[in-house]
Order: C-alpha cells, then structure tokens, then sequence
C-alpha cells in the first residue's frame, strides 16, 4: 500500500506492527459514532481519548449516543 492511502481499520480486531506486536482495537461508541480504543498489551496501555477524563464533562458529537457512551465506560471497567 502506498503511502498515504487510507487503510480502513479491524474495529473490532487486531492490527499487526510488524512480527511480534499487535494493537487490539475496540468499538468505544457514544461520545462519537465511530470510536475507537486501542489496547497495547506489551505496555499494558489502553488509548481511550477523552472517555475517562475526570475533569471533562462529556460532549456527544453528532451521531453519538448516550447510552452507547455509558456502554463503553462499563466495559472499560470489566
């Protein structure tokens, strides 16, 4: 693939970074309608913007959902 070109992403799914790591990537809908987290397991970090910010109260962009965002803040806690 040329350089760039847009890629869509597996979300859900997995993305390789070459032979021995991959990002786990995870619908996080509800703040926008096309949210995305990303799991980095060899640093144990996930990458969620703004869902978990304790001094930001939440902005639902157009086609967000509010129950689709207190959906993917329960399954943050799990």
């Amino acid at each position: 693939m040329a350089l760039g070109t847009l890629q869509r992403l597996p979300v859900p799914g997995k993305l390789e970074l070459g032979p021995s790591h991959e990002l786990e990537l995870y619908e996080s809908d509800g703040h926008t309608a096309d949210g995305t987290a990303y799991w980095i397991p060899w640093l144990r970090v996930l990458v969620c913007g703004d869902y978990l910010s304790p001094v930001e109260i939440p902005m639902l962009s157009q086609g967000g959902s509010l129950a689709a965002y207190v959906e993917t803040l329960d399954s943050c806690g799990r």
